[in-house]
């Protein structure tokens, strides 16, 4: 993908109005997190400490949040912080397959909300939603 288009006036109030109703959830949105994580592999325990573990899921879940609605110029503090999380699961010895399983496993959850609050805010909205899906997943570390 070459340069990108700018986010529409439409684009952008989806966004901010959904991420404000999520961030209110990333609390739950963490605890259900950590339970399916060590439903898939107890190694998540062995190698965190679980008030550890809970509190940089959710610092994490919440960076995340916030640079769905950030300008493209805004720092990405999500990027910046895992990289450094997922150093520290090195150094606690967590296999890398589980480390992007606990992060693709978080998009999941982030994406499957944002659509449960557009549908019950503005199921119009929705067709706005998943066009933005395609650069809300790209990996690379640009925002739109």
């Amino acid at each position: 993908m070459g340069g990108r288009r700018a986010r529409t006036e439409r684009e952008w109030s989806v966004l901010v109005s959904a991420s404000e109703v999520l961030l209110e959830r990333v609390p739950r949105l963490t605890d259900q997190l950590i339970e399916e994580l060590l439903a898939h592999s107890p190694q998540f325990d062995l190698a965190v400490p679980r008030d550890e573990h809970w509190q940089q899921i959710n610092e994490a879940m919440r960076y995340g949040v916030e640079a769905l609605a950030a300008t493209r110029s805004a720092p990405r503090r999500d990027l910046q912080y895992a990289e450094r999380l997922g150093r520290r699961r090195a150094e606690q010895g967590l296999p890398l397959d589980l480390v992007l399983y606990a992060y693709r496993h978080a998009g999941y959850l982030i994406w499957d909300q944002l659509l449960e609050i557009v549908s019950e805010k503005d199921p119009d909205a929705l067709q706005v939603l998943v066009h933005l899906a395609s650069h809300m997943w790209d990996a690379r570390c640009t925002s739109t």
